[in-house]
């Protein structure tokens, strides 16, 4: 019998103490006995006064952290992203953050319980003297790892960010206060709480992806990343989707010491600008990584000098936007995925800011903060990230389809397009055919296409190199009316590693013979586009479509011949194709159909209709007159012409048809006296180039 009552004892003590875990509410989550770490409570509130509140739950607190780990939170959660107001603390207050588990168990309602609306209202922190503090809106600053509404049964796990005063050192929280005086838990955690958080608030819960085990947490607002060392995030945003970013600053430079480099970026004098007194240049050049992107529309990774900004040690300010040097020629524009890019951005700052932080702010309002001085160094405590960017130049994979940047084409291989961009920045017209890049020459191969005091005057000693490209183009069928569009602008260049190329693009007519321009359905040209890249870029690759559009899997790289074609007439186009233009005026009509090869016009049929309504004495008067001067073609060569006319409709329409090959240009100024076809090149040749300007200038439409 003695024997049993001790077993019975054990029992119950081994009972008590397993009760730890799912809280008597009479023992644990009262006023009086706050709940601790991974101590789960009870809230049943079946006889709330309101209906809202009629729900049962389990909740366990998980962590809690407040300070300067609180604020780094509270940063890495986009609490001073530059989207909202800034927040407002006073110097006697700062950041506290808990995080909850919460798992609604009953609820007799049919939609769910807005916990996630709700949040800071049904979980007050209430001050050690027993003072509710005012309700924080986290969710006008923060974003991520925030409760959602409830449904029965589910559990989820969110934060919860207060503002606090210094001096209280145990505030509790409390859970719906109004319903049976509530729900407690403590905030003030003793080292022996520590030990029983087992997922303890990070940054980098805010900055990292959910399924890698990445325990990185530098770049913080407390501790900035250091020159040289990477930071990492992960991302989602409705432009792009899922994608991951690595940033590293890998140098500044600032005073005196930019004078050469900013020299060099600057080939422009846009920035050649006055400076206040007080006032200096700072560049920073920076390594941007994206590792992977699940994109949605555009298949890049944008980034340029507004992502960026720079925080003034001295004011804890922002420096205004207008302040900052997008060098553009030696810029990061976009990054492919599985790509790297670098360059440099550049700011003007004060002179006496010691110690400026550069902060990044993704495109769902996460931040990394760098911190833009020599002398700051890695914590002794905090392990460097690795980047997981391959370092050879160029980057390849040859298991990755054929076309995609990491697997691209070759020279001289032919390209099968269907360009259709669904970019809302469209700036060129759908087609299907294919595309060919024939020769690449680069610096002073190059040269020798362009006109020789551009490259001498421009860019011989700068620090950019000229690349031509001679391409073939076949259209095969265009969507719309409208003709695609292939000179320098409609490319993108990207270098070995990924990193797209805001390359400036030679201009046709600095070229010694034509490139191309649009090519218009069933016609087939060769020709040539030129670009400038910097000389310390190694690698490159091209493909059809501008960075605002949706650019095809159709990258070629680029291997350049050091040596241009000794023998080359450039005076002449390649290709041929023939173009229809026409214009329609309020009493005529007039349409060419023109031949060309090799840039030079070789034949056209030009009709021109007359109206006349209303006007029958005009009408038999110049039918008369139009008719005597067409007997004239009888005495020239290589021009055939008749007169139709309907004296119903009261219109006259004259035909022309010409051969350059036999007729005589002259002749043709003597009968008309408008034929844009027969502008003259340098050669003395009719040349399409001046007359399609011509043409366009004077309000035609070509089809």
């Amino acid at each position: 019998m003695r024997k049993a009552s001790v077993v019975c004892i054990l029992l119950a003590v081994l009972a008590a103490a397993l009760s730890g875990c799912t809280s008597n509410p009479k023992e644990y989550g009262t006023q009086k006995m706050p709940a601790g770490i991974s101590q789960t409570v009870i809230y049943d509130g079946t006889l709330a006064s309101k209906e809202e509140n009629r729900f049962k739950a389990e909740i366990t607190l998980q962590d809690v952290v407040r300070g300067t780990d609180a604020e780094d939170v509270f940063a890495a959660a986009g609490g001073y992203a530059s989207y909202h107001e800034p927040l407002e603390m006073g110097d006697d207050q700062e950041l506290l953050v808990a995080r909850f588990t919460f798992t609604l168990t009953d609820w007799p309602g049919d939609s769910p319980v807005e916990l996630g609306q709700r949040d800071v209202n049904m979980f007050k922190l209430i001050s050690e003297d027993g003072n509710p503090y005012d309700y924080f809106l986290q969710r006008r600053f923060v974003k991520g790892n925030l409760f959602g509404d409830a449904s029965v049964g589910s559990t989820q796990t969110g934060c919860l960010f207060y503002l606090v005063d210094k001096e209280d050192e145990k505030p509790n929280i409390v859970f719906m206060p109004s319903v049976n005086e509530g729900v407690w838990f403590k905030t003030s955690l003793t080292g022996s709480d520590r030990k029983l958080v087992d997922e303890p608030i990070m940054v980098s819960d805010w900055l990292n992806a959910g399924e890698k085990d990445i325990a990185f947490s530098m770049g913080t607002f407390n501790t900035p990343l250091p020159i040289g060392e990477y930071g990492y995030m992960y991302c989602q945003s409705p432009r792009f989707g899922e994608y991951e970013i690595e940033i590293r600053v890998d140098e500044i430079l600032r005073g005196s010491e930019v004078d050469e480099q900013l020299n060099r970026l600057d080939s422009y004098g846009y920035y050649s600008r006055n400076l206040k007194d007080n006032q200096e240049f700072l560049l920073v050049k920076l390594t941007v990584n994206a590792p992977s992107v699940d994109m949605l529309e555009e298949s890049y990774l944008d980034f340029y000098v507004g992502d960026c900004r720079v925080i003034n040690s001295n004011t804890g300010q922002e420096y205004d936007f207008e302040d900052s040097l997008d060098f553009m020629d030696d810029s990061i524009t976009a990054i492919m995925p599985g790509g790297s890019s670098e360059g440099w951005f550049g700011y003007v700052i004060d002179k006496n800011d010691p110690s400026p932080m550069m902060l990044y702010q993704s495109l769902n309002d996460k931040i990394l903060y760098f911190k833009l001085d020599q002398a700051y160094e890695l914590p002794d405590d905090q392990e460097p990230y690795v980047s997981v960017i391959p370092k050879q130049n160029p980057i390849r994979d040859t298991s990755s389809a054929k076309g995609e940047w990491k697997n691209p084409y070759g020279l001289e291989d032919t390209i099968k397009l269907d360009y259709n961009p669904s970019s809302a920045y469209r700036q060129n017209a759908p087609f299907a055919g294919n595309i060919q890049v024939l020769e690449a020459y680069r610096g002073e191969a190059a040269a020798y296409f362009l006109e020789d005091d551009y490259y001498s005057d421009h860019y011989q000693n700068a620090y950019m190199d000229p690349v031509v490209l001679k391409i073939k183009v076949k259209v095969d069928s265009m969507e719309t009316d409208a003709a695609p569009s292939f000179d320098g602008r409609n490319f993108t260049v990207l270098s070995g590693r990924g990193g797209v190329i805001g390359n400036p693009v030679l201009p046709q007519s600095v070229f010694k013979k034509d490139g191309i321009d649009r090519v218009y359905q069933g016609g087939t040209v060769e020709g040539y586009v030129g670009f400038l890249v910097p000389k310390d870029l190694e690698f490159m690759e091209i493909t059809y479509g501008d960075i605002y559009d949706r650019i095809d899997t159709a990258w070629i790289d680029l291997e350049f011949s050091e040596e241009h074609p000794e023998e080359m007439d450039m005076s002449a186009d390649l290709g041929i194709y023939s173009y229809i233009a026409e214009k329609e005026n309020y009493d005529s009509a007039i349409l060419y159909e023109v031949e060309v090869v090799n840039g030079q016009v070789t034949g056209c049929n030009e009709k021109t209709t007359y109206f006349y309504a209303g006007r029958q004495d005009s009408f038999l008067e110049d039918l008369e007159q139009y008719e005597s001067r067409i007997g004239e073609l009888d005495e020239l060569n290589g021009i055939n012409g008749k007169v139709e006319s309907d004296s119903v409709s009261h219109t006259i329409s004259i035909i022309l048809e010409v051969d350059f090959d036999q007729v005589n240009p002259e002749n043709i100024i003597s009968i008309f006296e408008s034929p844009y076809y027969i502008l003259k090149d340098e050669n003395g040749k009719p040349s399409w180039k001046k007359a399609k300007e011509s043409l366009e200038n004077n309000g035609y439409i070509f089809r």
